[in-house]
């Protein structure tokens, strides 16, 4: 793991620029003028004509390939860094039991552990298990499916229609996602309960840690007063054991649930404002 100064060991929101710690948000104020030239760019070309400016728009933003540079910077600063993410799932309180001793990632084995664990409590019949271990796109789409634990840096609202399905069904994508057994759909619904896994999470593949930074400099780019849709990315975990931990689950019913990125984290507030502010704009 690398060492970080101390006030830079606390955790990261990519969506909170109070969270970056003194490297990053040093480097970003003192590279201000470029990124403020990138978005300038991408307003101005966006204004242009398609037909009229075709070369312009072929060409693509001048300053990308500096602004790429502040963007590979700032994903070499995250190594070693805490980011805290959010994880949107349904669970038994068993479950959440399991999850806190040890958070473990997508496989066969793993999803025919859970089935047989709820079969054995009754939750399952013989027929209703053998559907669901038959059908999984583990077993279907084994090559993208397996061995990962997916999450997302920015916290959304639980009423959000990105993650009805894996609060409103059991077992996320691994079980419900190619269900046709209109019987079976409904019943996965009636299994567990709505939960976030609210971890903390460092990121080694350098791929994951560039989309990371490309949410830092969104959010710098948001404080400086660019109209940007705050950007959130599904975040994919592949190393096993995950080098993460649970921070808390928060379960429906509960206060901090509800309150997901509208008031909770602290912080959450300006999030949930901006996206009212770019819904509004996109509106019009």
């Amino acid at each position: 793991m690398s060492k970080v100064d101390g006030a830079d060991a606390e955790l990261v929101d990519v969506w909170n620029s109070n969270t970056f710690g003194r490297e990053i948000r040093a480097y970003l104020r003192e590279n201000r003028v470029h990124i403020e030239k990138y978005h300038r760019e991408d307003d101005r070309l966006d204004g242009l004509d398609n037909d009229e400016h075709l070369a312009e728009h072929l060409q693509g933003n001048r300053h990308f390939s500096q602004f790429e540079d502040l963007q590979l910077h700032v994903a070499n600063a995250l190594a070693g860094r805490q980011i805290r993410v959010w994880h949107y799932t349904r669970l038994f309180d068993f479950e959440v039991a399991a999850m806190k001793n040890a958070i473990e990632l997508s496989t066969a084995e793993r999803m025919q552990a859970r089935l047989t664990e709820l079969k054995r409590r009754g939750h399952l019949t013989d027929q209703e298990f053998e559907t669901l271990l038959e059908g999984s796109p583990l077993k279907t789409q084994k090559e993208i499916r397996e061995n990962r634990f997916f999450c997302v840096p920015s916290p959304v609202s639980v009423t959000d229609s990105g993650v009805k399905l894996l609060l409103g069904n059991w077992g996320g994508e691994v079980v419900y996602f190619h269900q046709r057994n209109e019987t079976l759909q409904r019943k996965l619904g009636t299994l567990g309960v709505p939960r976030v896994a609210e971890v903390a999470v460092e990121v080694f593949d350098p791929i994951s840690r560039y989309s990371l930074a490309g949410c830092v400099l969104n959010t710098f780019a948001l404080d400086l007063g660019f109209p940007l849709c705050p950007m959130n990315i599904d975040l994919c975990i592949k190393e096993d054991p995950p080098p993460a931990r649970i921070l808390t689950v928060h379960t429906r019913g509960e206060r901090d649930f509800q309150a997901l990125g509208c008031s909770y984290p602290e912080g959450a507030v300006l999030l949930s404002r901006r996206h009212e502010i770019w819904s509004k704009l996109f509106d019009d």
